[in-house]
């Protein structure tokens, strides 16, 4: 999973994510530990989620959000080649 969606992940409180064989499951985990499914997409895992909990969705789970923190916040530890590559990379994706 790349670490941008785990970020994702980390801004919905209570959301974990399962690697599968070849996909990745999200879900919610409740308080008593029962873990409601979200799908094997994220955009719709995130939609699902603010669904449940009633949240409405805002541009805290928007991938350009997620983006720029995963530039702030991981990629400063990365080596410059792949923190050329990955922002080339980000930069495509978001465009």
């Amino acid at each position: 999973m790349p670490n941008w969606s785990r970020f994702v992940l980390h801004c919905m409180c209570g959301a974990v994510a399962r690697k599968l064989k070849t996909k990745t499951r999200y879900y919610l985990k409740k308080s008593d530990g029962k873990r409601i499914p979200l799908g094997d997409d994220l955009p719709k895992a995130i939609q699902r989620y603010n669904d449940l909990l009633n949240v409405p969705i805002s541009g805290a789970v928007t991938f350009a959000y997620a983006a720029e923190q995963y530039r702030k916040r991981v990629m400063p530890g990365k080596k410059p080649k792949t923190q050329c590559d990955q922002n080339r990379q980000l930069d495509t994706l978001k465009s």
